[in-house]
């Protein structure tokens, strides 16, 4: 691996001879000009400074001036020169990847006799220099919103994306195509990404959960969102500084702390203390009748660290840095409304574990220790920053991300039994350290250090293979025992009972720079190399016994994990794959014209563990190779100061998950195998968007946008060999399309409100749903599609309304007569999407010619938030009301394929709760900032 690892180096070294290195967007632009008010004359040499840091520029001899690496938020910028008067423009944003305009015009005067004027920022509601669909919101915006616990919440509500938690599909395209980046950081699992099944497949089990679901997908790290400082969401093509990603991006930029101390804690609760919870089949009681045993808790603060600041100056003391802040941040969400595939549903209490503690951890030390009672899911994450500037053009910055998550997954055949349900156990963790350094005005690079270490693990019932089949005895040798036989199980234990564990490590450099070598040009390039070290262990049927692989019985195993004689499907593996990536792109501006060119080349290798199996790819230093070329061009034309007209083109493509090509189940029966193929490539879909925007005044903008997707090269199986010894692997093969038409308006805080209205009509339609329909449908004998299709997720129509009534401090409208108060706000979210397809089947139907040419019914949710606040002593206390789902609505997740009815024959067993989305849930709480 360490020759690999050259011959990527070595790789990247050639392509960095032709320029320099790139900026993954975590900083923004401010830009201008500074002009004399009277005469109109360019001001040469004049100073531009961010009020309160050291961030600064001169104007050239043009009058024109740039200050690059901002930070995303809100500032004030001023202007000197001698023999003018000095102005200070206050409420200046500044956005990640963005330019913000500001100019300034001077009035002169003989002496400087005064502080200078101050005037506030015209901030344009259309960003001129965006050329693809991107949606920005900032940490007040997020606090403000109902039911955001995660960033997926917040992407969930973008025009072009449907479904929900991990499975969310963007612009027609399939689960696991949106890359999560936190601070230039990619937090996807290389090893699990995707999902395995639609929605549908995943209810209509209804005696068993899918295993291949529950082991064949990963979040990766979640961060707090009361950590986020900005979230940019790119559902369209995007520059070539990003890659490995195929529907779109989800930048984060995570906060810092500031020169003051700052914080934030915040508590809500549904268990208001009397009545019993719910039950899978009705509302609770009394005070708890719209509870889901649900607590959530939220802590932040930051400001300057300490040590550092006071008491080592106090003793003499002074180190070699100009400052040092903390920002640490964490959230847990415990309660009873479980997340099966991560789609909510309400589910009674599984099995008791409220005697297990959970840690919060501070820069990797484990400090505090919580007792709160465990629920069917239980959540936390946390986020730690430590900044040190130790001058104002050197900045090192340290990060430490946890997550952790485990949760019983409900399966309704065996809620008698809640202490068999499937649990999952979730522990991922993350270092980084950035280096950045400021060469010139002009110049600055970013150096980037990452390792993360996720671990996942998944047992029935918490049984490990030698006590599934100690029970697979006692109950004569029958995994499941239903002794009424009215569907429900009064012993055993999930099908298949499947032992699944994993371990990824990566480790990651990255190098960015970003050079403004003319005020029209903006160059951006870098590399990234990235290494993985990757264990699987994983028996399917571990009661099974087989004699010939016992060592005890003079057997030989047939892999190095433990218990060798159990499983029918054994799968031990450790790979050592690895990948990089070069990318350059300008940024060319002008006044009617802005244009993102660039090109990047994604590299990868699986290892040399199966070097050998490796028959295509790119020879490089003896190694095989895997290199795709991706061309991207973006167009903004501001028509007028009101207008822009947008085109973006692009080829994408994404490295498919690692398990695809190492998986190697060895079988003891008859069983069709499903095998990994590490000659795979990367999936592709070329992309096409054109939009306009148009402003009606400073507060509204509507925008519309047409966008066309095509795939090729989608992953799905095939069946090779001859009868009766045939098997499946994983190929590229499938293919698929997308296109649709978006319209969004967007009004920003004026006159006590704010929102948006977002609307989608597309279309969805490719050979496959799954990349292992092929499998699937075979073992099933059902028919393979051979053309295109309305997919599972083929949503046509889609719209999120979101609407925000907030009376700041000091303001006191009226409304009907009546006086509201101060410090006060509502916001609600409204969500509609139309019936997603499903094949129905009997005796009339013909899948050659109906899949998919049904639709379930429509899916809507309202979710309101309110907040009162009362301010003491410095201190703002929050009164806190959230209700997710306020008409209680029960949107139908599936239904029967036979009747095209929910509840099919109106049986106990026919109620199970995976069936409907949660009903209404009522939180309170309080929050307390300072």
């Amino acid at each position: 691996m360490k020759q690999i690892m050259r011959t990527l180096t070595a790789v990247t070294l050639v392509l960095l001879s032709s320029g320099s290195l790139l900026l993954a967007g975590t900083t923004g632009k401010i830009a201008g000009r500074i002009l004399d008010k009277q005469t109109g004359e360019h001001l040469a040499g004049a100073s531009v400074m961010i009020v309160g840091t050291t961030m600064g520029a001169a104007a050239d001899r043009s009058g024109y001036y740039f200050i690059l690496q901002v930070p995303p938020g809100t500032y004030s910028v001023r202007a000197t020169v001698i023999g003018f008067e000095s102005l200070t423009v206050t409420k200046v944003k500044v956005a990640a990847d963005l330019t913000t305009k500001v100019d300034f015009s001077l009035l002169p005067t003989v002496l400087e006799i005064s502080e200078g004027m101050t005037v506030v920022a015209d901030r344009p509601i259309i960003e001129k220099d965006v050329t693809f669909s991107s949606h920005r919101l900032n940490s007040e915006r997020i606090a403000n919103m109902p039911t955001v616990a995660d960033v997926r919440d917040l992407v969930a509500r973008q025009p072009g994306v449907v479904g929900e938690g991990l499975h969310i599909n963007v612009r027609g395209g399939r689960t696991g195509e949106m890359l999560y980046v936190v601070d230039g950081v990619s937090s996807r699992d290389p090893h699990f990404n995707q999902a395995t099944r639609t929605t549908a497949e995943q209810v209509g089990e209804f005696t068993s959960n899918p295993v291949d679901e529950l082991t064949a997908r990963s979040g990766g790290l979640s961060v707090p969102a009361n950590a986020i400082s900005e979230v940019e969401v790119i559902t369209g093509g995007f520059n070539a500084e990003y890659g490995n990603a195929m529907s779109g991006i989800v930048n984060v930029v995570t906060k810092e702390g500031g020169a003051r101390h700052t914080g934030r804690l915040m508590y809500l609760t549904d268990d208001f203390g009397t009545g019993s919870f719910k039950t899978p089949y009705g509302d609770g009681t009394q005070l708890r009748t719209y509870s889901h045993n649900t607590d959530r808790l939220e802590l932040s603060f930051g400001g300057p660290e300490p040590l550092t600041t006071h008491l080592l100056p106090r003793l003499g003391i002074k180190l070699p840095v100009q400052e040092i802040t903390y920002f640490v941040a964490g959230s847990g969400n415990f309660t009873d409304l479980t997340s099966p595939f991560d789609l909510a549903y309400y589910a009674p209490t599984g099995e008791d574990r409220s005697a297990e503690t959970r840690e919060l951890n501070l820069l990797g030390l484990n400090l505090l220790r919580l007792g709160l009672p465990n629920r069917m899911d239980n959540r936390y994450n946390s986020l730690t920053n430590l900044s040190v500037r130790f001058s104002p053009r050197m900045k090192l910055t340290y990060s430490y991300q946890t997550d952790r998550s485990y949760y019983d997954e409900y399966n309704h055949a065996f809620s008698r039994i809640p202490e068999n349900f499937w649990q999952r156990d979730e522990r991922s963790f993350g270092h980084s350290l950035k280096w950045t350094h400021t060469l010139s005005d002009k110049t600055f690079y970013d150096l980037v250090l990452s390792y993360s270490d996720q671990d996942y693990l998944l047992t029935p019932g918490g049984l490990l293979p030698p006590e599934v089949r100690q029970l697979y005895l006692d109950l004569g040798s029958v995994t499941v025992r239903d002794d009424d036989q009215d569907g429900f199980y009064e012993a055993g234990f999930p099908a298949r009972g499947t032992y699944h564990h994993r371990h990824t490590k990566t480790s990651s450099m990255k190098m960015d720079l970003t050079s403004q070598l003319h005020r029209r040009h903006q160059l951006k390039t870098g590399f990234e190399l990235a290494y993985y070290d990757m264990f699987l262990g994983e028996i399917k049927y571990p009661y099974r016994y087989n004699e010939r692989w016992d060592p005890a019985t003079g057997g030989t195993p047939i892999d190095d994990g433990p218990w060798p004689a159990l499983g029918a499907f054994r799968d031990f593996y450790t790979r050592t794959p690895a990948n990089a990536a070069f990318y350059v792109q300008d940024k060319i501006e002008y006044e009617s014209l802005i244009v993102n060119v660039g090109m990047r080349w994604d590299l990868w290798t699986p290892g040399t563990q199966v070097e050998d199996k490796v028959d295509e790819g790119t020879d490089l230093f003896g190694r095989k190779v895997k290199i795709t070329f991706n061309p991207r061009l973006g167009i903004s034309h501001p028509v007028t100061d009101k207008d822009i007209l947008y085109f973006q083109f692009g080829r994408f493509t994404q490295q498919v998950d690692y398990q695809f090509l190492f998986i190697q189940d060895t079988q003891s029966s008859g069983a069709l195998q499903l095998l990994g193929n590490p000659n795979l490539g990367s999936e592709e879909t070329t992309q096409y968007e054109l939009g306009v925007k148009h402003a009606f005044g400073d507060e509204v903008r509507l925008g519309a946008t047409a966008f066309f997707k095509d795939y090729n090269g989608l992953l799905n199986t095939e069946t090779r060999g001859r009868d009766p010894f045939t098997y499946s692997v994983y190929i590229n093969r499938d293919f698929g399309s997308a296109r649709g038409l978006e319209f969004s308006l967007e009004k920003r805080y004026s006159h006590f409100t704010s929102g948006f209205i977002n609307y989608t009509l597309a279309y969805a339609t490719g050979k496959s749903s799954s990349y292992r329909q092929g499998y699937d449908f075979g073992a099933r004998g059902q028919p393979i599609p051979i053309r295109e299709w309305p997919l599972d997720w083929d949503v046509r129509h889609s719209l999120n309304v979101n609407f925000d009534f907030r009376v700041n401090s000091g303001a006191r409208p009226s409304f009907f007569g009546v006086r509201l108060p101060a410090d006060m706000g509502v916001n609600m979210v409204w969500r509609f999407e139309s019936g997603k397809p499903y094949t129905p089947s009997g005796r009339s139907s013909d899948q050659f010619t109906t899949r998919n040419s049904a639709r379930l019914p429509y899916r809507t949710w309202v979710d309101v938030r309110a907040n009162k606040d009362f301010r003491y002593w410095g201190l703002k206390t929050s009164v806190l009301l959230e209700v997710k789902n306020l008409t209680n609505r029960r949107n139908a997740r599936a239904i029967y394929e036979e009747t095209g009815q929910v509840l099919a024959f109106y049986r106990p067993q026919d109620l199970n709760p995976s069936a409907f989305t949660p009903g209404r849930n009522i939180l309170m709480g309080l929050a307390f900032e300072w």
